[in-house]
């Protein structure tokens, strides 16, 4: 899965604390560039007054007609008028303009400041998010997958799933959902894929899985789509119910044999009433007999299987409502 390093996390924190340091030195600088360059304008305002100031000093000094030097003069005073307000221009635009460029790049600066301190949030909200699922995901007591829809690559696997299965995350990383099911479940397989590919959402099914030492294991499978990366992946959970089946199919095997004792019980009663009467018209017809009659072996060699009969019924009633027999040779 794609994460964050402490190494990047650590240099978006540098970059953006040393954020207002290097706006305040950018700002000074910015400021002594502009005011040098409004001296640079200036100065030469400052020259090209002076140079007409000496002109008109030189042509006096030539010795020039004073006509002459009148019509100079005049034009010499409008021209050094013209180039005192220019002069003045220029310093009120030093005076004035340097404030607001100033100001404009403070602006500019501090929408900066607030684009990257915004960034920085959003990246550190995106780690603490990521923190969080990294630790649900690995405190999940469930193994839990995550794998690509498209190939079934496993991209990532929690603790559990490590635990269970007993491969290695490493393992993991090289292996697809194909390797994990048996040969007949494949087919099952293929048929959630597809209904994927239609945009539709497989139900919670269950199916056998295979561990790394070849041990069999049924389990539920539950998933759902989510966005990892910028791409859409499945995170699967699987409940592992291999024990929860032998229980069950240990409780059906009860209810059998509670239904076969229920049947035999009721049969045994039935049957300890014919035998009743047997015993009792035998027992009935021995004290009617003479010893010596012949017939009384007969009769004595019923009543003993008769007896052994009801032994018989009487371990199928005790089986039948759940008691514990004491067997005995007979």
């Amino acid at each position: 899965m794609d994460r964050v390093s402490p190494e990047d996390g650590a240099s978006h924190a540098a970059v953006g604390d040393a954020f207002p340091r290097l706006t305040l030195r950018t700002t000074a600088v910015v400021a002594v560039l502009t005011a040098g360059l409004l001296a640079l304008v200036a100065g030469h305002a400052w020259l090209r007054f002076d140079a007409r100031r000496l002109d008109f000093q030189e042509r006096v000094g030539a010795g020039e007609r004073p006509a002459e030097l009148a019509a100079l003069q005049e034009r010499a005073a409008a021209r050094l008028a013209s180039e005192r307000r220019r002069l003045l221009l220029v310093l009120a635009a030093c005076g004035l303009g340097t404030p607001v460029l100033v100001t404009i790049w403070v602006a500019v600066l501090g929408r900066m400041n607030t684009y990257v301190r915004r960034h920085r949030e959003a990246e550190r909200a995106a780690r603490e998010s990521e923190q969080r699922y990294r630790a649900l995901f690995e405190s999940n007591p469930f193994p839990m997958l995550v794998y690509d829809p498209q190939t079934l690559a496993i991209l990532a696997a929690n603790g559990a799933a490590v635990e269970r299965y007993g491969y290695t995350r490493q393992e993991f990383l090289g292996m697809t959902v194909r390797d994990l099911r048996v040969p007949a479940d494949l087919q099952a397989l293929q048929e959630q894929v597809e209904k994927l590919g239609k945009g539709g959402e497989p139900e919670p099914h269950t199916s056998r899985h295979r561990t790394k030492d070849g041990s069999l294991l049924e389990v539920e499978v539950t998933g759902r789509g989510v966005e990892l990366g910028g791409r859409r992946v499945r995170l699967v959970t699987v409940h592992d119910v291999t024990e929860r089946r032998l229980l069950e199919e240990q409780v059906r095997q009860a209810q059998k044999m509670d239904a076969v004792g229920r049947l035999a019980g009721g049969v045994a009663h039935d049957f300890n009433n014919v035998l009743n009467v047997i015993l009792g018209y035998t027992e009935l017809t021995l004290r009617t007999m003479e010893d010596g009659d012949r017939r009384r072996r007969n009769l004595l060699e019923i009543r003993k299987a008769a007896d052994h009969a009801a032994s018989l019924t009487r371990q199928l009633l005790a089986f039948g409502c759940g008691q514990v027999l004491q067997p005995r040779v007979l």
